[in-house]
């Protein structure tokens, strides 16, 4: 199985590729009762990425779109990782 994760920057416009610096701890939910659906994710702190609330996320895994929104929240833990809420 193969991911791809790219974010757009809200502010900069610049895209990232962030498939190898997501942890394995990508949570994707869906509901059929007309709720939108969630993504949430870590990736590694790098000083080159900056994103930000409102950046677009496409999701993929072997090629097939899975999911596409916007950044809602994200945060910062102790251990250099960006935690991504709410998509």
């Amino acid at each position: 199985m193969q991911i791809e994760l790219v974010i757009q920057d809200s502010k900069s416009g610049n895209a990232w590729d962030m498939s190898e610096l997501v942890n394995s701890g990508i949570n994707w939910e869906t509901n059929i009762a007309e709720q939108p659906g969630k993504l949430t994710f870590e990736y590694i702190d790098q000083e080159n990425i900056s994103i930000n609330e409102g950046s677009p996320v496409s999701f993929k895994i072997d090629g097939q779109g899975i999911f596409f929104g916007y950044v809602f929240k994200k945060g910062r833990s102790k251990n250099g990782r960006i935690p991504i809420y709410r998509l």
